[in-house]
């Protein structure tokens, strides 16, 4: 399991929820998800998309780590909004 805590952030000048990371060696980087989807390919889903990071109010360069670190915070978020019947999905058909 990933420790962080959802968090309040201005993002220029618009109000925005983002992640922000506890445990080292990324403990106070911010995530910050933009468009997410999800598409089947051979039976499996496959999960994109787009993450900034900040850190002390700094851009942070997004590794494979930092990103693959992204996508499992993503998933847990998701089973937990799944399992607790809150997520919320828009668009599709």
């Amino acid at each position: 399991m990933i420790n962080f805590k959802v968090v309040d952030i201005q993002l220029d000048g618009v109000d925005a929820v983002a992640v922000e990371l506890l445990d080292q060696p990324y403990a106070g980087t911010t995530l910050v998800y933009g468009k997410i989807s999800i598409e089947e390919v051979n039976d499996q889903a496959i999960m994109h998309f787009n993450v900034d990071s900040f850190a002390d109010g700094k851009s942070v360069i997004i590794t494979d780590d930092l990103k693959k670190l992204a996508g499992d915070v993503l998933i847990q978020i998701l089973e937990e909004q799944v399992k607790n019947e809150t997520a919320i999905y828009h668009g599709g058909t």
